[in-house]
């Protein structure tokens, strides 16, 4: 498992757009990015419109699953995407100039399948036997994951999961103090 650390990237980090990730309720988009130390990668890319606490829950939940030991994508940024770069991958109403900087939550891509595109009978044999599976729970619960569901746990071998997606903890991304 890589560091519990979150990098803050530049829009200069971002290098292009791969596909959009279909069967997610968040916005998604695959890109090709640079990351800290020069290398390009694909991520999974996420933005939300003003107001949502989206990207604090994603890098939260990312948090404190690593800090329990459970597995996510081995590296996660915080990058800052130029509005006019995010028009054309993101349905959603920017109302500010092209050249306003956004933050945006992007993980390093992992190969696996999510388990709600498996056979039930099958996944849940596995999953049974992972170690983690306690911990996942555990998180989960206390972050109050409302969209806790099978599509966001990964199987990336026959006994390694990956959890991923952690928008809609605390509730969701519009929670506020005392609600």
């Amino acid at each position: 498992m890589t560091p519990h650390t979150l990098t803050l990237l530049g829009p200069g980090h971002y290098r292009a757009p791969l596909r959009p990730v279909d069967g997610t309720a968040s916005h998604c988009h695959e890109i090709t990015l640079k990351d800290e130390t020069g290398r390009h990668r694909n991520a999974y890319l996420k933005a939300w419109p003003g107001g949502s606490k989206g990207l604090a829950n994603e890098a939260a939940g990312w948090l404190i699953s690593r800090a329990r030991g459970i597995d996510t994508p081995p590296r996660a940024w915080i990058i800052l995407m130029r509005v006019g770069d995010l028009e054309p991958l993101f349905d959603m109403e920017w109302n500010c100039a092209p050249d306003k900087l956004w933050p945006c939550w992007a993980t390093e891509s992992i190969e696996g399948v999510p388990l709600d595109r498996m056979d039930a009978g099958m996944w849940a044999e596995r999953l049974a036997c992972w170690p983690r599976l306690p911990d996942a729970i555990a998180v989960h619960e206390w972050l109050h994951h409302t969209d806790a569901n099978a599509g966001n746990i990964i199987a990336v071998d026959l006994d390694q999961f990956t959890i991923v997606d952690h928008a809609d903890i605390l509730g969701g991304e519009r929670w506020s103090r005392g609600h």
